[in-house]
């Protein structure tokens, strides 16, 4: 009886704490942001039934006070709702739009006379385009593929070149490869997992993995966001959204939910959507949101990021292979550089102690080599006794736990 009530209780325990891991979730969500039904109206968006395909509003983008652009585009116009879901404003039609800064929206115009895209910003507030570009056209292979810093880029598939405009719509340079400002990624095996060095032109991110990581977005705080995508072994379209820290470290992973559809389909074959999820897209915040739809209503959904009380504040790990030789003048000291240097690593910090547990002492801050080689010469440490020595790597976020390394001096 007693060992039946020892039982139960653990099993009490067990659902408590399952629920409490449930309760701190990386992310919290979907909730509801934006909901209309099918049609012309304000708060209706176009659906355009077809054989294989429907056509929909597919792409929308967070503006920088969290307010939501919709590209309505068989309704041939642009919708904007307020973050609590009503509707705002209405823009006409335009090829593609990316967010320039709270009121402008760089966009590509299109010129019925020539049948091409003209690239233009235009503003919110004044509900006019402010410019547009007439010095060059841009086709279909042509798309805005980021908007930073108050910069336009614009990358042609067919030319594999990119430009960069201002905000007031001049040239400022012209890219035949991928921009730095924009992360420049490279990857390679590091034991059993893959090392990916993801470089912008302000910050450096070491992140490894089973395997390569890419950098899809970066928020606000500088934390970074790999978007997978991929089909399974049962046919199921998966997607992910990791996030990581500065140092690279990984923070959570959202797991998108299943699409499901209605258990027969059309007369054609089609699968008529009962939740049917679009890709995920980052904010400028942090927060993960992507389209939802069912054959009688549209939606935009969110999920928002909840700290865990237990999760790790990051920082790069500890440097490798740490060596301590006696010398007639002191100490020399030798290590490799962490996993994360290059990353996020600004240096590394030397403490030195008479014993293995005793009070150590900061002897040098040693500061991140180019050239990934590091030594240190400690003449303070006097013969006739064993020094000990704790190496750190240090960053914004903190410093690691130590590489300890010791060396017994003769008389």
């Amino acid at each position: 009886m007693k060992f039946i009530k020892r039982i139960s209780k653990l099993l009490v325990l067990l659902i408590v704490f399952s629920n409490a891991n449930l309760c701190l979730a990386d992310w919290v969500g979907p909730t509801t942001v934006v909901k209309g039904s099918w049609g012309r109206g304000l708060s209706q968006f176009a659906l355009k039934k077809g054989i294989i395909k429907d056509k929909f509003p597919t792409k929308f983008h967070i503006l920088p006070d969290n307010s939501i652009l919709i590209e309505d585009l068989l309704n041939y116009r642009f919708k904007i709702f307020s973050i609590d879901g009503s509707y705002l404003n209405s823009i006409s039609t335009m090829y593609e739009m990316s967010v320039l800064d709270q009121d402008r929206l760089a966009g590509f115009y299109w010129d019925t006379e020539i049948l091409r895209a003209r690239l233009g910003v235009y503003s919110i507030s004044q509900k006019k385009w402010l410019w547009i570009n007439k010095s060059r056209s841009y086709n279909f292979n042509s798309s805005i593929i980021e908007v930073a810093n108050k910069k336009v880029f614009v990358w042609n598939s067919e030319e594999n070149k990119g430009y960069n405009y201002s905000a007031t719509g001049e040239l400022i340079q012209t890219y035949t490869d991928w921009p730095l400002e924009l992360g420049i990624t490279t990857s390679g095996r590091s034991g059993p997992l893959y090392k990916t060095l993801i470089t912008f032109d302000d910050e450096i991110y070491a992140v490894f993995a089973r395997e390569p990581a890419s950098a899809d977005f970066r928020d606000d705080s500088s934390y970074l966001y790999d978007v997978k995508i991929f089909i399974d072994k049962s046919n199921e379209r998966i997607k992910q959204v990791y996030k990581y820290d500065i140092c690279g470290k990984e923070k959570g992973v959202l797991q998108f939910p299943l699409s499901t559809y209605e258990s027969k389909p059309s007369a054609k074959g089609k699968l008529i959507p009962i939740a049917e999820y679009g890709d995920p897209i980052v904010s400028h915040t942090g927060d993960v949101y992507a389209w939802l739809r069912s054959s009688k209503e549209y939606k935009i959904v969110k999920w928002s990021w909840n700290e865990k009380p237990s999760t790790p504040s990051g920082g790069p790990d500890a440097p490798e292979k740490g060596r301590a030789l006696p010398t007639t003048s002191g100490v020399f000291l030798t290590w490799n550089p962490a996993p994360q240097d290059p990353g996020c690593v600004e240096g590394y910090e030397i403490e030195r102690s008479s014993s293995v547990d005793g009070k150590y002492k900061i002897v040098s801050v040693v500061p991140r080599n180019p050239e990934l080689t590091y030594s240190l010469s400690d003449a303070v440490a006097t013969s006739g006794s064993r020094w000990f020595y704790h190496i750190h790597s240090i960053s914004d976020i903190g410093k690691t736990d130590f590489l300890e390394v010791n060396a017994a001096l003769p008389q």
